[in-house]
């Protein structure tokens, strides 16, 4: 597979509107402080600060593997309803509700790895959000202050980009961008409407991880299901994002989590992020070791897979000792599951 569809298919869209099947007119109604919904789509259509036409569509979603918030932000060229571009926030809860802690990725369709990535707090106050973001792109540090104010009803956005820093340049504010809530749309209905339209071909950033993708298992001696894992490539390939779900004896919830792999703009090195409902940081790497081994870096440790075949992996654990990583801990198979036709 040395190019992928974008992100496998329209229902995924850049940001996994998979999610997004149920109708709008479904979902709770979005508060006036700008409480989450269950899920959302909103649109924009506007001019920069050139005078161009833009077009943007956002998704808000809970992401219910782990329990996280997720927003995602497609720009079209407004004349062919193609994504050029986008970003994808992964946003977790405050102790303090008025907060909220973001790790974001901003990506171009046309590329193969991150244009920026970093992390921001949001605050909420009454019908105001201002989010402060700082991150790393290829040319350096960005920072800025995102408001967006919400109308008394709650289907209107209002937005401004203040104090923004990238490439050495500072704009003290951008034009205000108004966003419009559709209702009675699904993400899959705006694709097969034409409204929005997937780039032919994208390709994935590393394709040696291109093997993972797909749904996995392993199973006890008894044949119960104790480990689920999906691979899936995210923000038209320049992501790709893992869920895994532990579960006990009795096939209850054990854990479950998710990491998000990336070229990380700064370094240039494959990267990769851990994200749960308590928090996300930057938790490792991959080596890869041949054409059907991987490593998957996450501190003093390493978990090797070997790709016994295009279904089959052979997993276990190794620890770092004198600057080199030894043993087969806790080795295990996982399955490839195959959807039927």
């Amino acid at each position: 597979m040395k190019k992928i569809l974008t992100t496998i298919g329209a229902a995924v869209f850049l940001l996994g509107c998979s999610t997004l099947s149920q109708k709008q007119d479904q979902a709770p109604a979005q508060g006036q402080n700008g409480a989450l919904s269950k899920t959302e789509i909103w649109k924009s259509e506007g001019l920069n600060a050139e005078g161009e036409k833009t077009l943007q569509y956002r998704f808000y979603w809970l992401d219910e593997e782990v329990q996280i918030e997720r927003i995602g932000n497609g720009f079209l060229n407004p004349e062919t309803k193609v994504i050029e571009r986008g970003w994808d926030v992964f946003q977790t809860a405050h102790k303090d509700g008025n907060f909220k802690q973001r790790l974001w990725f901003n990506w171009h369709s046309d590329s193969e790895k991150v244009g920026a990535v970093g992390t921001s707090t949001e605050l909420t106050k009454d019908n105001l959000k201002e989010v402060h973001f700082v991150g790393t792109s290829t040319n350096g540090l960005v920072s800025g202050v995102i408001k967006t104010g919400y109308s008394k009803d709650g289907r209107t956005i209002s937005e401004t980009v203040e104090d923004f820093i990238s490439d050495g340049t500072h704009v003290l504010s951008s034009p205000v961008n108004t966003f419009h809530k559709l209702d009675g749309v699904t993400a899959s209905e705006l694709f097969e409407s034409g409204e929005i339209i997937l780039p032919t071909e994208s390709k994935f950033f590393e394709p040696k991880l291109e093997r993972l993708l797909g749904n996995w298992e392993s199973k006890d001696n008894d044949g119960k299901v104790i480990l689920k894992i999906s691979w899936n490539a995210w923000a038209m390939g320049n992501l790709l994002i893992e869920y895994f779900t532990f579960l006990n004896e009795k096939g209850e919830l054990a854990n479950k989590g998710m990491n998000v792999t990336g070229i990380d703009p700064a370094s240039g090195r494959i990267t990769m992020w851990s994200i749960g409902k308590n928090g996300f940081g930057r938790s490792g790497g991959w080596d890869f070791i041949s054409d059907n081994i991987t490593g998957q870096r996450q501190g003093n440790n390493r978990l090797i897979r070997k790709l016994e075949d295009d279904n089959t992996i052979t997993a276990y654990w190794q620890s770092k000792k004198n600057g080199e990583y030894t043993g087969q801990n806790n080795k295990y198979t996982l399955k490839k599951v195959v959807e039927a036709e």
